[in-house]
Protein backbone atom coordinates (compact mmCIF):
# COMPACT_ATOMS: atom_id res chain seq x y z
CA UNK A 1 0.00 0.00 0.00
CA UNK A 2 2.92 2.53 0.92
CA UNK A 3 4.58 2.36 -2.75
CA UNK A 4 1.53 3.02 -4.51
CA UNK A 5 0.86 5.90 -2.26
CA UNK A 6 4.06 7.57 -2.38
CA UNK A 7 4.49 5.93 -5.78
CA UNK A 8 3.35 9.59 -7.06
CA UNK A 9 5.44 11.68 -5.56
CA UNK A 10 8.69 9.55 -5.26
CA UNK A 11 10.90 9.85 -8.17
CA UNK A 12 11.82 6.68 -9.54
CA UNK A 13 13.42 4.04 -9.06
CA UNK A 14 11.12 3.21 -6.41
CA UNK A 15 10.71 0.27 -4.16
CA UNK A 16 9.34 -2.57 -5.31
CA UNK A 17 6.36 -4.07 -2.73
CA UNK A 18 8.39 -7.56 -2.56
CA UNK A 19 5.38 -9.04 -0.36
CA UNK A 20 2.71 -7.97 -3.23
CA UNK A 21 1.08 -11.09 -5.00
CA UNK A 22 -1.93 -8.59 -6.53
CA UNK A 23 -1.96 -4.91 -6.35
CA UNK A 24 -4.08 -3.34 -3.82
CA UNK A 25 -8.16 -3.30 -4.98
CA UNK A 26 -8.02 -5.77 -7.60
CA UNK A 27 -10.21 -8.75 -5.42
CA UNK A 28 -12.66 -5.93 -3.05
CA UNK A 29 -9.41 -5.18 -0.78
CA UNK A 30 -8.11 -2.31 0.11
CA UNK A 31 -4.83 -3.73 0.87
CA UNK A 32 -2.82 -5.44 -1.37
CA UNK A 33 -2.71 -9.19 -1.47
CA UNK A 34 0.46 -10.57 0.48
CA UNK A 35 2.00 -13.99 -0.20
CA UNK A 36 1.49 -16.14 3.27
CA UNK A 37 4.23 -16.24 5.75
CA UNK A 38 6.74 -14.43 3.36
CA UNK A 39 7.16 -17.01 0.99
CA UNK A 40 7.58 -14.98 -1.88
CA UNK A 41 10.38 -12.26 -0.12
CA UNK A 42 13.61 -13.33 -2.15
CA UNK A 43 16.50 -11.91 -0.84
CA UNK A 44 16.15 -8.06 -1.11
CA UNK A 45 19.74 -5.71 0.57
CA UNK A 46 16.23 -3.46 2.23
CA UNK A 47 13.08 -3.46 3.38
CA UNK A 48 11.06 -0.61 4.28
CA UNK A 49 8.46 -1.38 6.53
CA UNK A 50 5.30 1.61 7.03
CA UNK A 51 3.17 1.51 9.44
CA UNK A 52 0.13 3.53 11.57
CA UNK A 53 1.60 3.26 15.61
CA UNK A 54 5.37 4.82 15.80
CA UNK A 55 5.91 3.60 19.13
CA UNK A 56 5.00 -0.09 18.21
CA UNK A 57 7.41 -2.43 17.15
CA UNK A 58 7.22 -2.80 13.17
CA UNK A 59 6.74 -5.91 12.94
CA UNK A 60 4.46 -6.52 15.84
CA UNK A 61 0.96 -6.57 13.34
CA UNK A 62 2.73 -8.47 10.91
CA UNK A 63 1.17 -12.90 10.98
CA UNK A 64 3.83 -14.96 12.90
CA UNK A 65 5.05 -16.50 9.84
CA UNK A 66 6.29 -13.55 8.51
CA UNK A 67 7.09 -11.63 11.53
CA UNK A 68 9.49 -14.66 12.17
CA UNK A 69 11.03 -14.92 8.06
CA UNK A 70 12.09 -10.90 8.22
CA UNK A 71 13.30 -10.68 11.92
CA UNK A 72 15.40 -13.89 11.13
CA UNK A 73 17.63 -12.65 8.54
CA UNK A 74 16.85 -8.79 8.62
CA UNK A 75 17.95 -6.42 11.64
CA UNK A 76 16.42 -2.49 11.97
CA UNK A 77 18.74 0.15 10.61
CA UNK A 78 16.59 3.23 11.15
CA UNK A 79 13.37 4.06 11.99
CA UNK A 80 11.76 7.61 11.42
CA UNK A 81 8.66 8.18 13.81
CA UNK A 82 6.18 10.72 12.77
CA UNK A 83 2.69 11.20 14.89
CA UNK A 84 0.37 8.92 12.99
CA UNK A 85 3.19 7.07 10.80
CA UNK A 86 6.33 5.41 11.96
CA UNK A 87 9.20 4.18 8.29
CA UNK A 88 11.56 1.54 9.50
CA UNK A 89 14.27 0.51 7.32
CA UNK A 90 15.60 -3.22 7.87
CA UNK A 91 18.41 -4.16 6.17
CA UNK A 92 20.01 -7.81 5.34
CA UNK A 93 22.18 -9.24 8.45
CA UNK A 94 23.60 -12.07 6.09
Amino acid sequence: MATRWFGGRLPAPRPPDVLRVAPQRSDGRFLATECPAATCLGTPPRIWVVGADPSADPLGDMAPGKRDRISAGYREAQRWRYPLLSITLLVRTA
